[in-house]
């Protein structure tokens, strides 16, 4: 097997609080699957997924986020686009989900892309008074 792990501590670090994931490209992998692994353990709390890419072209996995919403109350899904906008998706940049209402709606952000991007959010995030230690993140 070729396999490569998470270049830091990128985990899940409590059980049952409201989380954001936010990412982009391939860096939807391990978001997503923090996101199968606590829906399938029976978190009940709420949780959000904004992703982002260029174009309507870009995206994937569409159907398997729409089949999580659908099988999971307490998830949802947002998708933005940054070079054009579709009938159904907002030109925008994921970094435009970390408003002052989300930012009081989870307890915690993990962020998984680009090192830039990253700081780009930690920065917006520590703007609204999200603490550090509620901001995990994975520099790629």
């Amino acid at each position: 097997f070729n396999y490569v792990g998470p270049n830091g501590h990128f985990t899940l670090t409590s059980w049952d609080v409201s989380r954001c994931f936010l990412g982009t490209g391939t860096w939807f992998v391990p978001l997503y699957n923090q996101i199968l692994w606590s829906l399938s353990r029976w978190d009940t709390s709420d949780i959000s997924f904004a992703f982002w890419v260029r174009t309507e072209q870009d995206l994937f996995y569409t159907q398997e986020l729409e089949n999580l919403s659908l099988q999971y109350s307490n998830f949802t899904y947002y998708l933005y686009l940054s070079k054009e906008s579709s009938e159904d998706i907002k030109k925008w940049y994921v970094t435009d989900f970390i408003t002052e209402e989300n930012s009081k709606t989870f307890k915690e952000f993990y962020i998984c892309w680009a090192p830039a991007m990253i700081e780009s959010s930690q920065e917006k995030l520590e703007t609204l008074w999200v603490a550090e230690k509620q901001i995990y993140f994975e520099k790629y």
